[in-house]
């Protein structure tokens, strides 16, 4: 009987062992798994996961998830480089206390005349729990220019020639001769678009972006500069599985 009992504990010792050391490893293989099934895919992504003490992970939770990938495509966005830092993490519930990190080269969907057309954004910064993320966009100003001239060209039926932005939401086009000024703002869907000032005759607003269903993003605000444009949004749940 004492025998028996020697080897249960030290079959015990081992399993919990092996739980302490193999657990985080164990875990990112399966976070890593589960994201490529939420769509989530990567020319080549890394998933570090930390918890103190390790055995909690059999609880589904984890102090710290670390996500970096690049050519990565999730959610009807394409981005060039991912790296977050999520805090606090119920795997279970899919949610984390914080998130902090940012997505780099991320291509968004236009309203442009052509259907594959995407607006660049430099970068987008992420902040906030899960359940209510916050980022910040930071959009190079020949982008901001391009998706103007398009929404312009759409109404117009020709290119803009010239393009200016003046804080803090201004813009002022040039199209066949025409002067077309007005204000780039966030539309009620989390959208943005171009509202015509003037000439009086030329209907707006203009869409330029607007949200698909599947797209995580929605617009709360823009400024406007001579380099580009910062837009705040929010991230909606769904993007974490709520």
């Amino acid at each position: 009987m004492r025998g028996c009992l020697t080897w249960f504990f030290l079959l015990l010792a081992i399993v919990l062992v092996a739980t302490w050391l193999l657990a985080p490893t164990v875990a990112a293989a399966v976070i890593s798994v589960g994201l490529g099934g939420a769509g989530f895919a990567s020319a080549d992504k890394q998933v570090t996961v930390s918890a103190d003490p390790p055995l909690q992970l059999v609880a589904l939770h984890a102090d710290e998830i670390h996500l970096q990938a690049t050519d990565a495509t999730f959610g009807g966005l394409h981005m060039t480089g991912v790296d977050l830092t999520l805090d606090g993490v119920s795997l279970l519930g899919r949610q984390a206390d914080s998130v902090v990190g940012t997505l780099s080269g991320v291509q968004l969907p236009t309203l442009l005349s052509d259907d594959a057309s995407t607006a660049t954004i430099s970068s987008i910064a992420l902040s906030g729990p899960s359940s209510d993320l916050r980022a910040i966009l930071i959009v190079p100003a020949a982008d901001i220019r391009t998706l103007v001239s398009g929404a312009v060209q759409g109404e117009l039926g020709s290119p803009a020639t010239k393009v200016t932005l003046t804080a803090p939401d201004k813009v002022a086009v040039v199209s066949s001769g025409v002067s077309v000024r007005g204000r780039l703002v966030v539309t009620g869907d989390g959208g943005l678009a171009f509202l015509v000032a003037s000439p009086p005759g030329l209907v707006g607003p203009l869409d330029i972006i607007r949200p698909g269903p599947t797209e995580p993003l929605r617009f709360t605000g823009i400024s406007v500069r001579s380099s580009g444009a910062t837009i705040t949004a929010i991230v909606d749940p769904s993007f974490f599985g709520h």
